[in-house]
């Protein structure tokens, strides 16, 4: 892992992310709980840091599922942080979108909130942003 965290802070995130799933492996080989929850962390970090939201939100999610059935308040309220960080940068996008009229962008921040919602199982959310971006895109040509 220390290579990961290494290579990642000299800037080659490739090869930080490529120690890191090394890790994230043995961990799970092994069954150490506390690494992979770590690994999996430091996974959705480089992916956030590389823009891929929707893959760190998934590492992150897996890192809180592991830190909340082992009772890990620290942990926890980390992957907390990460979660609600992407949930902002897309409400933000959102936001500027809609404010802006570029029905284009306020579909692709729409259909980034619906991601979201989907993955955290939060259904009721995750239906009204379809049925809000049903309404923006109708008569656009933008595929939903």
């Amino acid at each position: 892992m220390n290579l990961g965290g290494l290579y990642h802070d000299m800037g080659n995130s490739a090869l930080g992310l490529k120690y890191y799933k090394i890790a994230l492996d043995l961990a799970q080989k092994i069954n150490h709980e506390r690494l992979e929850k770590i690994a999996l962390g430091n996974i959705g970090i480089i992916y956030e840091n590389k823009g891929s939201f929707n893959d760190a939100l998934q590492y992150f999610k897996k890192a809180l599922s592991i830190g909340q059935k082992n009772g890990e308040k620290i942990g926890c309220g980390i992957a907390y942080i990460k979660i609600g960080q992407i949930f902002t940068y897309f409400k933000r996008s959102y936001a500027l979108a809609f404010k802006t009229n570029l029905k284009l962008e306020l579909s692709d921040s729409l259909d980034e909130l619906i991601s979201v919602y989907e993955k955290i199982g939060k259904d009721k959310e995750k239906q009204k942003y379809l049925k809000l971006k049903l309404k923006i895109t109708k008569g656009t040509g933008i595929k939903i």
